[in-house]
């Protein structure tokens, strides 16, 4: 810094990042000089029995005038006695603010009854033109504009920065040393709430937004069906993908290999192939947002079919609530059944959908195969006597003991998947409205390359609700174009969603509350991430193979991937919880 140092001693405020006070001060002090204008110092209100020595004059000083640039003048031999003090300082680098105070205060219709008669006040008092709440020695600020802002804005605002975007609590303790106003913890708190950064910037500690809501139930068995793909698994046999379709009404599942390459219409001629030829078309298909769903092929196909596609909302893989947990159930059977190496997991495909289908449901009282036929199928058992034909008898006990393990999987996954959803649970937001404006989470957006994703902001926005969905806490946003380019869907789930808390223009004039994200030049670098399919080791680090939602596919680092949903869904399917324990 070109000239003085910045002491303890004196009440400053911090307006600007340092680097840009530096080089103000250095501007204006050279000018200063060289016009022979002096400024001065606005002292810290003394304590009673605290003194300190008079900062010395510098060669430039006289000894009767202060050179402290950019602050109120004041002659040195007035200064009172300063207390020492070491927390952050306020730096205030014009006079005009602290003038408007001292004209104002006075004539403030709360501090004007204070000052007509300030001896009936003990508690406060005039010092050097200010009027001091002598309890903590706070300067009185009264309700004026400065550049049409009200001045107590400008010090909430200045302080709000000063510690960094903390709450209104430790806002209000850090504002409450040096000033005092008598509305000032009522508008610290509703600035604070209304501040643009901290609604962007912060992570949410409430419990997710939006009670349980359940689809129809159907009216018949595969009326309404409900269709998800797993993998990437190992290569066997050519396949390394699962097509899982389930019954919503009596929970029977087909587990279908095939291929991650698999398109709109081969999904459509293993469904045809599958299950239609076994049950006929179904009423309503209930699916997540995959590729593969959402192609024109597709849609089109089942429009003249006369079936209705039921789609999850964006990132919100519980609406298929039912299929999801099918997926867990079948990869926790298989994990119990396959090899180490786990190339042979497309033979015990058949076994699982086998024990899936012949265990009984808690909340039926009855197993799939019991609700679909009205009775249960014979299961292999162990043979009663032994054979000549040696591989026969090995063939049918391994059966058996698949059939047995798969049984004890199955029960030990509904063990860990009971639970009352609605526990963890909260009901909508009600701030979330028809036309009102809403945040959306970012924890599903892949970011330009070189930003880390722990600085990205938790929330983006805010955008117009379109729409809002009670049943299903589904709320439709106006997303930018940004946001469009990415073929993000509209519709979102009231957990991803936080409510735009607008300024108060009365008390904050002219201020703007939003904080908006930059999504870099080049809409390519910010896909949406589909899925997860693979992995590799590159030396010591982990690479993902990720599917982005226009189909592509790239190899991305750990570091990348790191707050991806998908990557705790690909971690769950290779039954692990950290991505190191994952195999080489």
């Amino acid at each position: 810094m070109a000239g003085r140092a910045v002491k303890p001693t004196w009440k400053l405020r911090e307006m600007r990042e340092r680097e840009e006070l530096c080089a103000k001060e250095s501007h204006e002090l050279n000018t200063s000089r060289s016009n022979n204008n002096r400024g001065t110092i606005i002292p810290l209100p003394s304590a009673e029995g605290e003194e300190e020595p008079k900062p010395a004059p510098t060669s430039e000083q006289s000894p009767e005038d202060g050179d402290y640039n950019g602050c109120i003048p004041m002659r040195q031999e007035e200064l009172p006695a300063m207390p020492e003090r070491h927390d952050l300082l306020v730096l205030v680098n014009t006079e005009e603010i602290v003038n408007v105070i001292k004209d104002n205060v006075a004539k403030d219709k709360f501090f004007g009854r204070i000052c007509a008669d300030i001896k009936a006040h003990p508690d406060f008092e005039w010092r050097d033109d200010l009027l001091l709440y002598r309890p903590w020695n706070a300067i009185c600020i009264p309700d004026v504009l400065y550049k049409r802002r009200r001045v107590p804005e400008i010090i909430i605002d200045l302080g709000h920065s000063a510690i960094g975007h903390m709450g209104s609590k430790k806002t209000v303790s850090y504002i409450r040393r040096w000033y005092w106003w008598p509305t000032m913890a009522k508008e610290i708190i509703e600035f604070c709430q209304s501040c643009g950064n901290c609604q962007m910037m912060k992570t949410s500690s409430q419990l997710p937004q939006g009670l349980l809501h359940t689809l129809p139930i159907p009216s018949r068995p595969w009326g309404s069906i409900g269709m998800d793909f797993m993998g990437p698994f190992p290569q066997s046999g050519g396949l390394d993908y699962v097509l899982v379709v389930i019954c919503r009404l009596t929970s029977m599942v087909h587990l279908i290999p095939t291929q991650t390459t698999i398109t709109a219409q081969d999904a459509a001629v293993l469904l045809l192939r599958e299950v239609v030829q076994l049950h006929g078309l179904p009423d309503t298909i209930v699916s997540d947002r995959d590729s593969k769903f959402i192609a024109t092929m597709w849609q089109e196909l089942h429009r003249l079919l006369g079936v209705k596609l039921l789609m999850s909302t964006a990132f919100h893989p519980q609406t298929d609530g039912l299929t999801e947990r099918a997926n867990r159930t079948v990869a926790q059977i298989l994990r119990s059944l396959v090899d180490s190496n786990q190339l042979n997991w497309s033979k015990k495909v058949p076994a699982t959908e086998l024990a899936i289908n012949s265990s009984v449901s808690s909340s039926t009282g009855f197993a799939p195969f019991e609700l679909n036929y009205g009775w249960m199928p014979k299961l292999i058992g162990y043979p009663k006597v032994n054979t000549l034909f040696r591989g026969v008898q090995v063939l049918a006990e391994q059966a058996a003991e698949n059939t047995n393990r798969a049984f004890d999987a199955i029960i030990a996954s509904r063990v860990y998947m009971r639970g009352q959803a609605n526990k963890k649970r909260r009901e909508d937001n009600p701030a979330l409205e028809l036309g009102s404006k809403a945040y959306l989470s970012t924890r599903n957006l892949s970011l330009p390359k070189g930003r880390a994703g722990k600085l990205l902001p938790k929330y983006i926005g805010p955008f117009t609700i379109l729409s809002v969905n009670r049943d299903a806490s589904t709320y439709t946003l106006e997303l930018p174009e940004e946001l469009k380019k990415r073929r993000i869907n509209p519709v979102f789930h009231g957990s991803l969603l936080r409510p735009h808390y607008p300024n108060n223009d009365l008390l904050f004039p002219s201020r703007d509350a939003n904080h908006y994200y930059d999504f870099g030049e080049d809409p390519k670098t910010e896909w949406v991430v589909e899925d997860i399919l693979n992995h590799k080791y590159q030396g010591k680090n982990i690479m993902f193979l990720v599917k982005w939602s226009k189909g592509d596919q790239t190899w991305e680092s750990l570091q990348q991937c790191s707050d991806l949903e998908a990557l705790d869904r690909y971690l769950e399917l290779q039954g692990v919880t950290e991505p190191e324990e994952l195999s080489r």
